[in-house]
């Protein structure tokens, strides 16, 4: 095993999908990147990936319409100006959702 691949095995995994971004009341796009620069110890793959251990959904509004893989995953859902169906400012919707991704991947 090399080192690389040793730091790689660390790593949690975790897909992310989208919305299709029509009505949206947040930048999904920034919030998903926000996340990442607050995970740089996560890697970030297309939702369809099978060797994730969880999945955050980003939907540009409440309605949540982002279609989910259809495998079963621990989920961190942002909606609009929500984390987990609880409210959440707009400048909170990346750390408030980090600290979910934690706990479900912990």
């Amino acid at each position: 095993m090399t080192a690389q691949s040793s730091q790689r095995e660390k790593h949690t995994t975790i897909a992310i999908v989208f919305c299709g971004n029509c009505n949206p009341a947040i930048d999904a796009r920034s919030v998903a990147n926000q996340v990442r620069r607050l995970l740089p110890e996560c890697e970030f793959q297309h939702a369809e990936s099978n060797e994730a251990g969880a999945l955050l959904v980003i939907s540009g509004c409440a309605v949540d319409c982002a279609t989910r893989p259809r495998r079963t995953m621990k989920t961190v859902v942002i909606a609009g100006e929500s984390v987990g169906g609880a409210p959440c400012p707009k400048a909170l919707l990346a750390e408030t959702a980090c600290g979910q991704l934690r706990l479900i991947t912990s």
